[in-house]
């Protein structure tokens, strides 16, 4: 259908339809834009009984974003109760999640300003409570979603604080699990930048708790070095890293005795850790790296990156053989 020189008003009855094909869903979108306030309610009236499956149609999610965009109070009040039964599937959809996140957005900066009357303030707490249903037992599949963990990072960064600290509660139940998983540790990353500093002390001890594990993680050691750069929790994850990997001989594995030391300096990623570690550790922690490095020399210089951790400490400036002497050889 050729759309040059109509209106809205030509294509009445008909626009959920429009949506559906490449040049109505454009048709439509630019009369979103460019229509008066009169246009975009008769648009709005046509589509809200087709709003949820628009959403995941080709076309029809951008007419949708755009509709979101320039919607009233009133008009998103009318289409959340809409989307209460099919949540979890437009959040992990391709199409529909950016809507879904629109409207989020559109909804948690109302009832966190207080600025729409108490009806629809109603019906947005509702349609928050409704989230929070349809993810009960979900969340940490969701969060792990390649188009999931969208809606959950939104959520983390728009939600009102009172929400926001139940969602936190629940993903530090799940640390373990998002924390080395791609699309599940950026999550976490979006919660540490919102949460609050309990939460963040939450993650802190869940890190330390398994540092050397997540040391050698792809996605978790981003969290060790994260809270090595942290002055509040620095010093924890440092001595936990000095005790377990400087201090114990670690478990026995294939008949061998290795250390922790030795799985970190054979993995980059390790040696990425303890870099950071040797960077900002105390003097007294640095000490006892040294001493054991000195020790154990043979088989630091064995491992993989071994003459890495040993230019890391001599650029540190550190006392005993390591202080101006050059790492030869490595």
């Amino acid at each position: 259908m050729n759309y040059s020189g109509k209106t809205v008003h030509d294509v009445l009855g008909t626009i959920a339809s429009c949506c559906r094909t490449q040049e109505g869903s454009r048709f439509i979108q630019r009369s979103i834009e460019e229509g008066s306030d009169e246009t975009r309610r008769l648009i709005f009236e046509e589509l809200e009984p087709s709003f949820v499956s628009l959403m995941t149609d080709n076309f029809g999610n951008y007419v949708l974003q755009k509709m979101v965009d320039a919607a009233t109070t009133e008009q998103i009040a009318a289409v959340v109760p809409r989307m209460k039964d099919h949540i979890l599937e437009l959040s992990e959809n391709g199409k529909s999640n950016y809507v879904v996140q629109k409207i989020i957005q559109f909804v948690c900066k109302r009832v966190t300003d207080g600025s729409v009357p108490e009806a629809i303030d109603e019906k947005y707490r509702y349609f928050l409570h409704d989230i929070a249903d349809a993810m009960q037992g979900k969340l940490k599949e969701l969060c792990c979603h390649q188009i999931g963990t969208r809606v959950v990072q939104c959520l983390v960064g728009s939600l009102p604080d009172s929400w926001r600290s139940r969602l936190l509660k629940d993903l530090v139940l799940y640390f373990d699990d998002l924390a080395t998983n791609y699309y599940g540790s950026y999550v976490l990353n979006d919660a540490l930048k919102h949460g609050t500093d309990e939460f963040s002390e939450s993650m802190a001890n869940k890190v330390q708790l398994r540092v050397v594990e997540y040391s050698q993680d792809q996605y978790a050691s981003m969290f060790v070095k994260n809270f090595l750069d942290n002055v509040k929790f620095r010093s924890n994850i440092s001595w936990e890293l000095v005790n377990t990997c400087f201090r114990q001989t670690g478990s026995r594995k294939d008949g061998y005795q290795e250390s922790n030391l030795v799985r970190l300096l054979n993995n980059g990623i390790g040696l990425s850790v303890l870099k950071k570690m040797v960077d900002v550790g105390e003097e007294e922690q640095l000490k006892i790296v040294e001493q054991y490095v000195e020790r154990n020399r043979d088989e630091v210089v064995r491992t993989s990156f071994g003459g890495d951790l040993l230019a890391s400490l001599q650029g540190r400036g550190g006392g005993g053989s390591f202080g101006g002497r050059k790492s030869a050889g490595y």
